[in-house]
């Protein structure tokens, strides 16, 4: 019929139609996953669990080869103490004595305060102190399971020590420097026993107000507070001690820093060192205490306690 526009036939269906065309698909749910058999589900299981297992081992295994055993009773490494014998140098003197690694193992193996005793250096000045340390002091209660080697020290007045760690069976460690003589090698005293004119106790106990020497490790801090709050007058250290978790707070005066401890704060390093050191007012009572005097920046027997008349080693 003319004058009347021809309608165009819709195209779109129902929800019902399409499902009808679609042999009743019900398109209110996701299809059905196909099922998988318990052969392959025990496979993944069994891979996962092997995967994981062998990341945990390689990674107890590169733990174990870089921790250092600090515990139990290893064997000492009878190459490592022979290469300690071929590599010391000392001037050349007449050789009477014991080799390096024999007065190790006896050191290691002593059984009574002389056996210690004989194998100490100045032992004319260290020996009151020696025989308190190791018939009731801690030296009494400690057993050297092994040694580490570290590098030779080479003091200002041309003398090499051997330098090792002592491991201990606690774990713990204690420093060996032993000084060749014609007579053997002697181990230093107050660098082993980190002797001090105070114990570290004392200086945690908020009590003590100054120690005239103290041995201890130090390294550079940002802690600043109370008496030692401008940061523009002193430089703060943290020291601590091998054997106990708990550190004091140091502080020296910027212009008074001597050079090589200015070097140890530019490259954020550890150091030893043997100080003096005192409270300002009531600092003492928060562990923070100035360190008025630096002798010498290791463990070793200071001048005025050795036979002999030697520079500081700084």
């Amino acid at each position: 019929m003319e004058g009347k526009k021809r309608q165009r036939k819709s195209r779109r269906i129902t929800l019902e139609q399409a499902r009808a065309k679609q042999g009743n698909i019900n398109f209110d749910r996701r299809p059905d996953r196909k099922e998988r058999s318990p052969i392959s589900i025990c496979t993944s299981i069994i891979l996962t669990t092997l995967l994981l297992g062998s990341i945990l081992f390689y990674l107890f295994h590169e733990r174990t080869k870089s921790t250092p055993k600090t515990s139990g009773k290893p064997p000492i490494n009878e190459q490592g103490l022979k290469e300690i014998d071929m590599k010391f140098k000392t001037p050349p003197v007449e050789w009477t004595g014991k080799l390096p690694k024999e007065v190790l193992r006896e050191f290691r193996e002593a059984k009574t305060i002389d056996d210690y005793l004989k194998h100490l250096d100045h032992l004319d000045k260290v020996e009151k102190d020696a025989r308190k340390f190791f018939s009731v002091g801690p030296g009494s209660r400690q057993k050297i399971t092994g040694f580490v080697r570290l590098s030779d020290l080479r003091t200002r007045d041309e003398t090499t020590y051997i330098r090792l760690r002592a491991i201990l069976e606690s774990g713990y460690f204690r420093m060996i420097f032993m000084r060749r003589d014609p007579t053997g090698p002697k181990i230093d005293f107050d660098a082993y026993s980190r002797r001090g004119s105070h114990s570290w106790d004392d200086l945690l106990s908020g009590e003590t107000t100054e120690a005239s020497e103290i041995r201890l490790g130090m390294r550079p801090d940002n802690f600043y507070l109370g008496e030692f709050g401008d940061d523009t007058i002193w430089q703060s250290f943290r020291g601590f001690t091998p054997d106990n978790e708990e550190h004091i707070s140091l502080y020296i005066r910027i212009d008074q820093m001597p050079a090589s401890l200015q070097k140890i704060v530019e490259r954020n390093l550890t150091t030893r060192v043997t100080i003096s050191l005192n409270s300002i007012r009531e600092s003492h009572q928060k562990k923070q205490f100035e360190v008025n005097k630096a002798h010498q920046f290791n463990w070793l027997t200071l001048p005025h306690r050795r036979s002999e008349k030697t520079p500081l080693n700084e």
